[in-house]
């Protein structure tokens, strides 16, 4: 079973098609030899562009896979993202102290999931990731996001609940850009939420709003805190309630754009 998963996919990366796979209800020790097997060197795959997502899952003795060969739509949301990040060091709300102190990097490979998460791994989109002082990087993001197509199927995986309970609460906040499949008039219906927490991680505030169809009453833009963006430990002299707004135009705009150029229309 696990050599047939891998060659589908094998398939997929070297073709670049289609631009996701999904397995659900995988025996855990199946999916972990067809993972360990995509980053194995011997296998020669770190020359192709693709994201493993393996979610364990609590209290069911399987787990769900999904492979992704990230496109410009993809990337989009990513894009946005770095985008907003810059502009916050051109502002001086990230100053030079604050800039040290964080990698903002983009499919991290997080391995180190803890509880009921145990064996997952996720590459998400782009990762910040806290610097401590003494220069090693935090064992957790402290943000994430992921972006790309809704699953389809029956088993889809809480990827907020799996990132802030199985890092203890240290991936504080998750930012999900998802699009989802054509319409008859080949409209894409896309959404942003957003979810935070505090440690232990168990209780999530979650905010959800459509990009695509444009709401008729827009919604304030969300922010993100100094404190949240540096894990609850912010460097000396940087401010802890000091907020950053997530332009949510921008994210449409660029969104809308990658969308026309690859034959969609937006919803």
């Amino acid at each position: 079973m696990e050599s047939n998963i891998f060659y589908t996919i094998l398939k997929a990366i070297q073709s670049g098609e289609p631009e996701s796979l999904e397995f659900a209800r995988l025996d855990p020790e199946e999916s972990a030899l067809v993972v360990e097997s995509l980053f194995n060197p011997k296998n020669g795959l770190e020359r192709y562009r693709f994201r493993v997502h393996l979610s364990s899952r609590p209290f069911a003795p399987d787990c769900h896979l999904r492979v992704v060969i990230p496109s410009f739509l993809h990337e989009a949301a990513a894009e946005w993202l770095l985008c907003q990040y810059g502009r916050w060091g051109v502002t001086g709300l990230i100053n030079d102290v604050a800039d040290e102190a964080m990698i903002v990097a983009p499919s991290a490979r997080i391995t180190n999931f803890t509880g009921n998460y145990v064996g997952s791994v996720k590459e998400p989109d782009l990762s910040f990731v806290p610097v401590s002082p003494n220069g090693l990087l935090r064992d957790f993001p402290s943000v994430i996001l992921e972006s790309g197509w809704a699953s389809r199927g029956p088993d889809r995986v809480d990827e907020c609940r799996l990132w802030h309970e199985g890092s203890g609460g240290r991936v504080r906040v998750v930012i999900l850009v998802r699009l989802y499949r054509a319409d008859a008039q080949n409209q894409v219906r896309v959404t942003l939420k957003i979810s935070r927490t505090t440690p232990p991680g168990t209780v999530a505030t979650v905010t959800r709003q459509n990009l695509f169809p444009i709401p008729a009453l827009l919604p304030p833009d969300p922010t993100l805190t100094m404190e949240e963006l540096f894990g609850g430990q912010c460097p000396p002299g940087l401010g802890p309630r000091t907020t950053f707004t997530l332009e949510v135009g921008s994210l449409r705009h660029i969104v809308e754009t990658t969308l026309i150029s690859d034959g969609y229309c937006p919803a």
